[in-house]
């Protein structure tokens, strides 16, 4: 085969080693020639160095914020458990002062049953007196 000159990859390689060049040169060029560009340049950095404080701060305020919100958080479920044991607590004594009503009640009830039962006796034990006194 003949050789018909440099090849794709060899046209490539030496297109980018151009560019590369004229990229130093011009960078050369601007870095050491402007006076204005490096004062520019330092007006950005000093720009971006602000930035990045200002960003540290507005993070650090929201963490603090966060904190604050999760101390809120805290303290309120804190309140919201104790009214929980308070209401409990209520419901428990009600609940107890309940069962001891109800058992004063049948206390009550099963005195009344029994006064019943014993005027009923003596009813039925003086009739049964009385009809035996009339057998005699």
């Amino acid at each position: 085969m003949k050789d018909y000159g440099p090849g794709f990859e060899d046209r490539r390689s030496a297109s980018a080693k151009a560019k590369e060049a004229l990229l130093k040169k011009a960078q050369a060029v601007s870095a050491n020639a402007d006076p204005q560009a490096a004062a520019k340049r330092a007006a950005m950095k000093e720009k971006e160095a602000a930035r990045r404080t200002v960003a540290a701060e507005k993070t650090a305020r929201k963490r603090a914020e966060k904190a604050e919100k999760g101390k809120e958080r805290a303290s309120e479920e804190a309140r919201k458990v104790e009214e929980r044991k308070a209401e409990a607590a209520r419901r428990e004594q009600a609940r107890k002062e309940e069962v001891a009503r109800v058992a004063a009640e049948a206390a009550e009830k099963k005195k009344l049953e029994a006064e019943l039962e014993a005027n009923r006796k003596s009813v039925r034990d003086a009739r049964y007196a009385a009809r035996k006194a009339r057998q005699r």
